[in-house]
């Protein structure tokens, strides 16, 4: 029962079907700012990066003012400026995120479509073992390279 299957894949991001109902996402970047700030852009500062990607991965069109946002979901002094955001600068989830071709530093994140993952043993070391298959070939490219 081999479903693996890649359904989409980028600079940014790859994302795989591992069977019906799981998507395992690879993102190929690393958030800027230690701090776990959250910014709020308005919509027509940005676009977005890919369409097929998960998750709200933007990249500014305009630059932006940076002003403390909201940090463990609480709000940092209203005008605090900290300079600007120039354009380019690639947001995911409302952080601002670089890439990286440090396998290690991805961030991966198996996503259901429904939202309790309940399964059976056997479908879980499926799923493991499809995982594990791709975390191996990111590694083995990045010795390759």
């Amino acid at each position: 029962m081999d479903e693996l299957q890649m359904i989409s894949s980028s600079d940014w991001q790859d994302c795989y079907r591992i069977m019906d109902g799981y998507l395992f996402v690879v993102n190929k970047f690393v958030e800027v700012d230690d701090m776990r700030t959250t910014y709020t852009i308005p919509k027509n500062y940005y676009k977005r990066v890919e369409q097929k990607a998960k998750g709200k991965l933007w990249i500014l069109t305009r630059p932006v003012k940076r002003y403390g946002g909201y940090k463990d979901c609480e709000l940092l002094e209203p005008n605090e400026e900290n300079g600007e955001f120039p354009i380019g600068t690639v947001f995911y989830n409302e952080k601002p995120v670089r890439k990286t071709d440090d396998p290690h530093a991805y961030d991966c994140f198996v996503k259901a479509s429904w939202n309790c993952l309940h399964n059976y043993l056997e479908d879980w070391e499926m799923i493991s073992e499809q995982i594990q298959k791709i975390i191996k070939k990111y590694l083995e490219d990045k010795e390759n390279v």
